[in-house]
């Protein structure tokens, strides 16, 4: 069950121009499961009070005491963010909503493809997974247009094995091991996994609707798509 709660601004990290890591510490933290997401309102609000203007954002962390979202900015609420929420600032959030989840059963392989901020929810997945000690069972395929807006690119090469992770960058002509430049290769995600893989999709409408057609030509049939948006 959805809760309200107030949540201070702990930490704001700028990955780049337009993205930036937010840590709040909730006055309520409640279980929630990997994969699924908050609503954030500037406005300080309580349960009795008419739910104020908010924007939907990825929970980018689990098992932690703290709750990491990852934001770009892309229009006047999240602008207003940018401008606004510094360490020490209240917000109030409602959650936990979604149901973009792990599987029961994931011995097959969980594969997922991520594009830009996007890779919010899948960052969940990787902190459950490695407490879990499963981080094996993980490939990444990992677009984002430059080096610098690569989240979390060094613990990714640090802790993921270097055949199930792949960094795409579609703006820079990078050489550095493991990092493609152009976009995201269908063929060599499909390439080796069975029919009983999960794949899980998370980026931009267009970014979704694409894998999820190629991925249905090509026979797969449990894909997972994160369209809360």
């Amino acid at each position: 069950m959805a809760i309200i709660t107030n949540a201070v601004v702990e930490k704001v990290v700028n990955i780049s121009e337009d993205i930036k890591e937010y840590i709040l510490k909730p006055d309520k933290m409640i279980a929630y499961e990997p994969g699924q997401f908050l609503q954030l309102s500037l406005d300080i609000v309580d349960a009795s009070d008419y739910w104020a203007e908010s924007r939907t954002f990825s929970i980018a962390s689990y098992g932690k005491d703290y709750l990491r979202l990852i934001i770009k900015k892309v229009g006047q609420y999240t602008t207003r963010i940018f401008n606004e929420l510094s360490s020490g600032s209240v917000v109030t959030i409602k959650y936990a909503y979604g149901d973009f989840l792990l599987p029961f059963d994931y011995d097959d392989g969980i594969i997922c493809i991520a594009g830009g901020t996007g890779i919010s929810p899948i960052l969940s997945f990787i902190d459950k997974l490695e407490e879990e000690g499963d981080l094996n069972k993980i490939k990444l395929f990992y677009s984002a247009k430059t080096k610098s807006s690569l989240i979390d690119f060094e613990r990714l090469c640090n802790i993921l094995e270097k055949e199930n992770l792949h960094f795409y960058i579609t703006r820079e002509n990078f050489n550095y091991e493991n990092i493609n430049f152009g976009r995201i290769n269908i063929e060599e995600i499909s390439r080796n996994f069975n029919e009983n893989s999960y794949f899980y999709i998370c980026g931009s409408n267009e970014f979704i609707s694409y894998f999820k057609s190629n991925l249905e030509k090509l026979g797969f049939e449990n894909i997972i798509l994160d369209e809360w948006e």
